[in-house]
């Protein structure tokens, strides 16, 4: 069985970070609050990702690759 593996880069982060993605180049993007309100959303597999205008805290990195979701939690300090 192959598993997808992203990597947050780093993590806890200022908001600015790398998504590394074992080399898959399409797929979504979606990153919540712990209160579900999306504050980021991408249609392509971006690999650098800019939060630092939201407040600092917990989020949560959704990944969908094909009928697959990732799910990470992200720390913005």
């Amino acid at each position: 069985m192959y598993t997808t593996k992203f990597v947050i880069s780093p993590n806890p982060n200022s908001g600015r970070f790398k998504i590394e993605t074992a080399g898959i180049q399409s797929g979504r993007i979606n990153i919540f609050t712990l209160f579900g309100e999306l504050v980021y959303h991408s249609e392509t597999l971006n690999t650098d990702v800019d939060l630092s205008d939201q407040a600092k805290g917990t989020y949560f990195l959704e990944i969908l690759v094909n009928d697959q979701v990732y799910n990470q939690k992200l720390i913005v300090q």
